[in-house]
């Protein structure tokens, strides 16, 4: 390529040579390399023989050795370079070193470098992009966008600042204060089960949520429960199904704002039910204010055949085109599984799963939301033959696929319908189905409940169970119904009833917290 667009272009000798002259001037001078050490590297030099002084510099700095220009013109003809543009090596080091700039100036000119570097990278990515367009014919187009933002990721953009540490003890008090005068219910996205906010703080910004169950336990439920709720809200929800399309959805959906069986509306049939369509057309107004208020904070995607780098590419772009740089909104994934990849022996399912694991993480962190998926259990269903014991047990031993998968997971909890004898030992009041936290990084206001095991007694002896949250399922919905911690305070050692002192006890925090509003305080730091 020749004129402006020549990459010669984006060179300069004359920067290169003002950053050794500054290196060979002086030992102090030397000191000040530290400060850009990281920005200042062997690709900021395009002139192989500049870039080769430099290394040698560098060598001779890391092993404490004397730098000046003898010593750097000996280890280069150490290495065979003797000549540089016709002229001895020892004459080019002399007259580079008597460059005239200063520190200030030496930092200025390794930013001009850097940013030299980074535009001639940019430029032969691009070039690497553009060769790629003659190629692969058959991608779909967020795979090609994916697999162009994933040559742009590799370029690491870093500046002097990036040099300063993080002194992380300084600021807390203002840190605290911060937040007492700008106080929130939860850390991220609300969960729409008060219970789940208690145990682990919400939906956190930048974190990765598992729910693992087994097969037909109802994974897609509670994920569809959680973003229907959380859209409900006002909130910015973008869920990728790898199981339903676009009609399957909305029939679920209708059913669970109607309670009506999904099934007769997707056949129609609902028209020749007379109960039912009175349901609908009761539900008719209720639905069309909620399509009015936030029927555009569900956006649903059809993401069966999408590989995880097209996923990334359509959850950017989407959030940045409808929801915008910095507002709340909950990705979920429905669920973990493998789709069109190839298994190999180098490529085994587990690795799979583990790699999308990570790169869902990885789209957390990039866009500061919280993403929440699921993955199937290898866990058998529960059935007579198990103990009761068995049946009450649940551990992360139930992970599928890859217990590495869950490294990556800020909150991880495996869900699944209560077991008959279950039901009867909790009572029906506390639910069908109960989701159980295994993992937990950071806790809500009651996360330690969840830490220790409780001891409970039941018919078959007295078991150490983790403690639970209640579920009552519906018509594809779920009510939260109190934790395991609930059904066991029930009662007391001696058997007694012991709701009545649950109940002072909740009237007399109520008064305390009366007490503290009526204070002069005005709550501010």
């Amino acid at each position: 390529m020749n004129g402006k667009y020549d990459v010669e272009n984006l060179k300069s000798l004359r920067l290169e040579k003002q950053a050794l002259g500054f290196l060979l001037k002086s030992e102090e001078n030397l000191k000040v390399y530290y400060e850009v050490s990281r920005l200042l590297t062997d690709s900021c030099f395009a002139d192989k023989y500049n870039k080769q002084i430099f290394n040698v510099i560098k060598t001779l700095l890391n092993s404490q050795q004397t730098v000046n220009t003898v010593t750097v013109a000996q280890k280069l003809s150490e290495c065979g370079i003797s000549h540089k543009d016709g002229n001895d090596i020892d004459n080019y080091l002399d007259a580079v070193s008597f460059t005239q700039i200063n520190r200030d100036g030496f930092l200025e000119c390794c930013k001009d470098l850097y940013k030299l570097h980074l535009r001639r990278e940019i430029f032969l990515k691009s070039k690497e992009i553009a060769v790629d367009q003659f190629s692969n014919p058959d991608q779909s187009p967020f795979e090609r966008i994916g697999e162009m933002s994933k040559k742009f990721d590799e370029l690491r953009v870093n500046t002097i600042e990036d040099e300063k540490p993080t002194f992380i003890l300084d600021g807390l008090v203002d840190h605290v204060k911060e937040r007492a005068n700008n106080p929130q219910q939860v850390s991220g996205i609300p969960w729409p089960y008060k219970e789940l906010n208690e145990a682990c703080g919400g939906l956190r910004n930048s974190d990765l949520h598992m729910i693992i169950a087994a097969s037909g336990a109802g994974k897609t439920t509670l994920l569809m429960d959680v973003g229907l709720k959380v859209a409900l809200q006002g909130i910015h929800v973008i869920y990728l199904n790898t199981e339903m399309t676009d009609d399957q959805m909305r029939d679920r959906l209708v059913g669970m704002l109607t309670k009506i069986e999904p099934i007769l509306i997707s056949t129609g049939q609902i028209r020749h039910e007379a109960v039912e369509y009175n349901k609908f057309v009761d539900k008719e107004k209720e639905m069309m204010d909620i399509q009015q208020k936030v029927g555009k904070y569900l956006i649903h995607k059809e993401a069966e055949y999408m590989s995880t780098e097209e996923m990334k590419s359509y959850v950017k772009y989407i959030y940045n085109k409808y929801v915008g740089k910095g507002n709340p909104c909950l990705i979920i994934h429905d669920y973990l599984k493998i789709s069109d990849e190839k298994t190999s022996s180098h490529n085994q399912e587990y690795q799979i799963i583990r790699n999308k694991t990570n790169e869902l993480k990885r789209l957390a962190s990039d866009l500061k939301c919280p993403v929440l998926t699921a993955m199937q259990t290898n866990r058998r269903p529960d059935d007579d033959t198990l103990s009761l014991k068995d049946a009450l047990k649940v551990d992360s031993t139930a992970m599928a696929m890859s217990h590495s998968a869950s490294w990556v997971t800020s909150f991880l909890a495996f869900y699944k319908a209560k077991d008959q004898r279950e039901r009867e030992l909790d009572g029906p009041e506390f639910g069908t189905h109960k989701l159980v936290p295994l993992k937990i990084r950071s806790w809500g206001l009651g996360g330690m409940q969840y830490e220790a095991p409780l001891r409970r007694e039941t018919p078959d002896g007295v078991f150490y169970q983790k403690n639970q949250i209640n579920l009552e399922r519906g018509v594809f919905t779920l009510e939260a119904r109190g934790t395991l911690r609930t059904i066991i305070n029930r009662f007391d050692i001696q058997g007694n009833d012991a709701s009545e002192e649950f109940e002072e006890d909740e009237s007399n925090n109520a008064e305390i917290v009366e007490h503290e509003l009526e204070s002069d305080d005005d709550g501010t730091l």
